[in-house]
């Protein structure tokens, strides 16, 4: 038996073991990586050759210019003789995911010299930015892409030499990054990237093409949105449109409106979420996607994904959400209009993607991530007692865990609060419930009001609490109406529990226990002061 299970690899091998302390790889990703690798190679031998390399690209990037699939094998091909074995293809990926900014760099320096001079010409940055703006279906005309060129050419030749060394490169970049990520297409109002979830998805990933695809989309979306800029209101609600065979996507005139009064510049939206955020940060020698996040958050089976700089969230919804959102898509937006303040997160698209393999047609919606600055403590707060304890593996604290109460100056409780009850009786007038309120936690030094870690980020978003402390709020997870399916739940739980401690209860029942909850965590004054007195 236990021969048997060697042969079938469940063991790792000394050379895996040595690979995986090498590239800081997981055994279950080296796996999945080869295997992948694999499927590339149409011969008999244990290498990419330029052909198969070409087919790798065009499927997994989507690019197609020999010439620039030629410059990326040469620099694949570490040991230069023509074809590109699998550990030599991990000491590249290494590079696009791990490796220092000026090893990054050298190999974006090393793919856009495509005559391999050891210096970019003009002619060279513009071909490779000409065929990479065309994969992402932006209509850029000639002159425009010529004087961005120009513009780089002004930036980065330092010497006036009339072609750029790999040094004035590296400088250039580090000075404006977006004149080469940008693609020549936009130049997004980008900050640093806040936090550090999850695990990227790269190639070899089971979700890679995936993530391609609902990338690809949403770039064929906001290109979609600026040719076509009008639209009756009333049409807007139910419009669906079709931009390819497998991405559609629903109201898009509607969704650019609330990402527009949620202050979301279009060019930021596209960076973060677009397939430009790939080919862009490609040119800079790295190799980014979505993050995936696998614990604490999103429903058993659900896809679920922040952006690479974690300003939005990608999840899947099931069919009866997608097709109760769509159908009431204005009142949620007539809520959202009439409340600039509510604390449900803002649902930025809805989408529906075929994705060509056993997960079938899914359905996608892109939101703001409430959390976008790091936090220490993350809560999910429902407003019943009923199993509502952080798993032991988890990292969200939940309704039994919150024992301490958040203190929030007068007004500012007063603004939440009402701006909760708006929320929760929309929800049940909807006849939603079981949505949570995610409160996230930056603890700070009480004696110097600097985050504990020592950073220097900006807060932006946050409440501060007179305990010196700066709170996140905002009310997730508002698709799921209160059905047979649930009413059933509550029945069955009713019987075995006090069925005003379990999740599933009617809307208008959720709705004032939730506020009750959250009062009751987020005291006033005036009841600290009562319970002083009673005691």
């Amino acid at each position: 038996k236990k021969r048997h299970l060697n042969d079938m690899g469940n063991k790792p091998s000394k050379r895996e073991l040595l690979i995986c302390e090498t590239y800081d790889l997981t055994l279950e990703k080296l796996r999945n990586l080869e295997c992948w690798f694999k499927e590339y190679l149409n011969h008999d031998y244990d290498y990419l050759t330029l052909e198969d390399f070409k087919i790798m690209m065009k499927q997994e990037l989507l690019i197609c210019d020999d010439a620039l699939i030629a410059s990326m094998f040469q620099e694949f091909d570490r040991f230069d003789d023509q074809k590109v074995g699998f550990e030599e293809f991990l000491i590249s990926l290494s590079v696009l995911t791990t490796d220092s900014v000026d090893e990054k760099l050298a190999f974006a320096f090393n793919v856009l010299d495509l005559d391999s001079t050891g210096r970019l010409h003009w002619q060279e940055i513009f071909s490779v930015l000409e065929h990479l703006q065309s994969i992402s279906n932006h209509e850029n005309d000639k002159e425009s892409l010529i004087a961005h060129v120009d513009s780089i050419f002004g930036t980065f030749d330092l010497d006036n030499s009339g072609y750029i060394s790999m040094n004035e490169f590296k400088q250039g970049v580090l000075s404006d990054a977006y004149l080469i990520s940008g693609l020549g297409i936009f130049f997004p109002q980008h900050s640093q990237n806040m936090t550090d979830i999850g695990e990227k998805v790269i190639f070899g990933d089971s979700c890679w093409k995936i993530v391609l695809k609902i990338m690809h989309g949403i770039s064929k979306s906001i290109n979609y949105i600026s040719i076509w800029d009008s639209i009756e209101i009333d049409t807007a609600f139910t419009e669906i449109v079709h931009h390819d065979d497998q991405f559609s996507e629903y109201a898009p005139h509607i969704f650019n409106i609330i990402r527009a009064k949620c202050g979301i510049d279009p060019q930021d939206f596209l960076y973060s979420l677009g397939v430009e955020q790939i080919l862009g940060n490609f040119l800079l020698g790295k190799l980014s996607s979505y993050r995936k996040k696998h614990t604490g958050m999103g429903k058993s089976g659900a896809l679920f994904y922040f952006s690479d700089d974690t300003k939005y969230l990608v999840k899947t919804i099931s069919t009866k959400e997608r097709e109760f959102y769509a159908k009431n898509l204005e009142h949620y937006y007539n809520h959202f209009c009439n409340n600039p303040n509510t604390l449900m997160a803002h649902i930025l698209g809805l989408y529906t993607l075929d994705t060509d393999s056993s997960r079938g047609i899914i359905d996608i919606i892109v939101l703001q991530n409430i959390l976008y600055e790091k936090v220490d403590m993350v809560f999910d707060i429902k407003g019943s007692i009923q199993g509502r304890l952080k798993d032991s593996r988890g990292e969200i604290f939940k309704d039994l865990d919150f024992k301490d109460p958040i203190f929030l100056d007068s007004i500012t409780r007063e603004r939440l609060i009402n701006n909760l009850k708006k929320d929760a009786i929309f929800l049940s007038n909807m006849e939603v419930m079981d949505y949570s309120m995610l409160i996230g936690i930056k603890k700070l030094n009480s004696t110097t009001g600097t985050p504990t870690n020592e950073s220097t980020i900006e807060w932006k978003n946050g409440t501060w609490g007179t305990d010196g402390n700066i709170y996140y709020f905002g009310i997730i997870d508002t698709l799921v109406k209160y059905e047979m399916k649930k009413k059933v739940e509550n029945m069955i739980k009713g019987v075995v529990y006090n069925g005003k401690e379990i999740s599933v209860i009617p809307p208008k029942m959720y709705a004032d226990r939730f506020i009750e909850f959250i009062k009751y965590k987020i005291p006033s004054t005036d009841e600290l002061d009562d319970e002083f007195e009673m005691l």
